[in-house]
C-alpha cells in the first residue's frame, strides 16, 4: 500500500540542499547504503553530511561515526523496497531514522522516511528532496480594549514590534555559514572535501583539519589558505579514518563537522629486501678471490713479455 504523505517529516528532519544533491546524484543502477551524519536539537534531525559504506558494514560505520550519526540510507530494490528485519533492529539499537531513496529519479516522491516501531514494523512517511520546507508564519498578537479598538500605545507597538520584525527578516534571509564534509576514495588515498555555505559577516579567526588515521593524530593548520571549498588528499595507513574540520570566525559560533571513513584499503609500500649476513660475506670474498686472480693473470703476462 503506497505510504501517506505527511507534513510532520519536514518539521522532524531537516537535510541540507547540499546533501539533497548529493542523494539526488548517487547512481540507481547498484544497491547503495550508508549512514547519515548530523545533530539533533528540539525535535528536529539536521542532517548535514553523509557516507556510502557497504550494506553489511552500517553497525561498524554507525559505531565509528559516533554522535555525529543521523541515521541511515539505502537505495530501494525490487526485493527491498521497505525496510528489512534487520535495519529495523539497527534503529531500534541506535538511530531510529532510515532514509529509503527512491530507484527512480525524478520520482514524485523521493524519498521515504522510515522509524521503527515498537510491534517490529515502520512507520513510512514520504519526503521530497527538492522542496524546502517553509516554517508557518508566525500569527500577529490579537489585542482590543474593552471598547472593541486598538489603543495609541498598543498600535506604536505593534508598528515597532512589526519594524523590527521586518529588519530582522531582511537580515535573517542571509544564509549563515554552514559546512559540509566528504571523504572520498581513489587511486590508493583519500580526499577530503569541504564546503562552506553562507557568508560570514566577521574575519576569519582560525581553520583546522584534525585526521585520525588508526592510533594516530594529525591536525592541519588551514587558517592562512581556507577557502570556502577545498581539498586535501590523505594517505592513510589503517582501514578507518575519522577527519574533523573545525573553522572559527571571530564573534561567531565554531563550525565543525565531523566524517568517518571504514573499510579503506591502504597501499603501504614493501620495503626491499636486503641480503643476509652469509650472503654478503660470500659475495665479499668473490670479490677478493676475482681481485686475486686479475693480479695473477697481470703478473703472467709481464713475465712473458720480458
Amino acid at each position: 500500500m503506497r505510504p501517506k504523505a505527511v507534513n510532520s517529516t519536514q518539521n522532524t528532519v531537516d537535510i541540507h540542499p547540499y546533501v539533497q544533491g548529493r542523494l539526488r546524484a548517487i547512481p540507481r543502477q547498484e544497491e547503495s547504503a550508508g549512514i547519515l551524519l548530523g545533530s539533533s536539537e528540539n525535535g528536529v534531525t539536521h542532517i548535514t553530511g553523509f557516507k556510502r559504506v557497504q550494506p553489511n558494514a552500517l553497525r561498524q560505520a554507525a559505531d565509528a561515526a559516533g554522535p555525529a550519526l543521523a541515521g541511515f540510507f539505502r537505495l530501494q530494490t525490487p526485493d527491498a523496497p521497505t525496510l528489512r528485519a534487520s535495519e529495523i533492529e539497527l534503529c531500534r539499537q541506535t538511530q531510529p531514522l532510515f532514509l529509503l531513496l527512491n530507484a527512480v529519479n525524478g520520482a514524485a516522491s523521493d524519498a521515504l522516511v522510515c522509524r521503527p516501531t515498537t510491534d517490529g514494523r515502520a512507520t513510512t512517511e514520504e519526503l521530497s528532496l527538492t522542496t524546502p520546507h517553509k516554517p508557518a508564519p508566525v500569527p500577529a498578537p490579537h489585542v482590543r480594549t474593552a471598547s472593541g479598538r486598538l489603543p495609541w500605545l498598543t498600535l506604536t507597538l505593534i508598528a515597532a514590534s512589526a519594524a523590527s520584525g521586518a529588519y530582522f527578516y531582511l537580515h535573517s534571509t542571509k544564509p549563515a555559514p554552514e559546512l559540509t564534509l566528504d571523504v572520498q576514495s581513489g587511486a590508493g588515498e583519500l580526499a577530503a572535501t569541504w564546503q562552506q555555505t553562507g557568508i560570514a559577516a566577521q574575519p576569519l579567526q582560525s581553520a583546522a583539519l584534525t585526521i585520525q588515521d588508526g592510533e594516530s593524530e594529525q591536525t592541519m593548520d588551514l587558517t592562512p589558505n581556507f577557502t570556502p571549498q577545498g581539498r586535501v588528499v590523505l594517505r592513510p595507513r589503517t582501514s578507518t579514518i575519522a577527519v574533523t574540520l573545525n573553522v572559527q570566525y571571530t564573534g561567531g559560533p565554531r563550525l565543525s563537522r565531523a566524517t568517518t571513513y571504514v573499510g579503506f584499503d591502504p597501499v603501504i609500500a614493501k620495503p626491499q629486501p636486503q641480503p643476509d649476513t652469509a650472503m654478503r660475506s660470500e659475495v665479499a670474498n668473490l670479490r677478493k678471490r676475482n681481485k686475486e686472480l686479475l693480479d695473477a693473470v697481470t703478473a703472467m703476462r709481464k713475465h712473458f713479455e720480458q
